[in-house]
């Protein structure tokens, strides 16, 4: 369970020494006292062996999910290596020097 959290700020300059603020529990800065009993609110989602959580078939989809992910990105990679490797010089521009302001 959460507790109601004290909080302090801290600066720090670039030169110096650094500066601490008093500490200030979460609710005294805006932060609503019931957050911190949310732990305790009961969702009905796995909680039995009934009712899990995560399905089988969920978990199906999910690992569908991620392979699909994976093989969009090799997908991607290789493409991207494809197009360095091709090197089309007909539409190379040529580099123009920079002026060196230092001369």
């Amino acid at each position: 369970m959460i507790e109601n959290i004290l909080l302090g700020f801290e600066s720090i300059p670039v030169r110096g020494t650094t500066t601490m603020s008093e500490l200030h529990p979460l609710t005294e800065l805006g932060v609503d006292a019931a957050l911190f009993s949310l732990d305790a609110v009961d969702t009905g989602f796995g909680e039995s062996d009934d009712d899990p959580l995560v399905t089988p078939e969920g978990a199906r989809w999910g690992w569908l999910g991620l392979a699909a992910g994976a093989a969009a990105l090799t997908l991607l990679a290789f493409w991207t290596i494809g197009t360095v490797r091709k090197g089309d010089d007909d539409d190379a521009v040529e580099p123009t020097p920079i002026d060196d302001p230092a001369n």
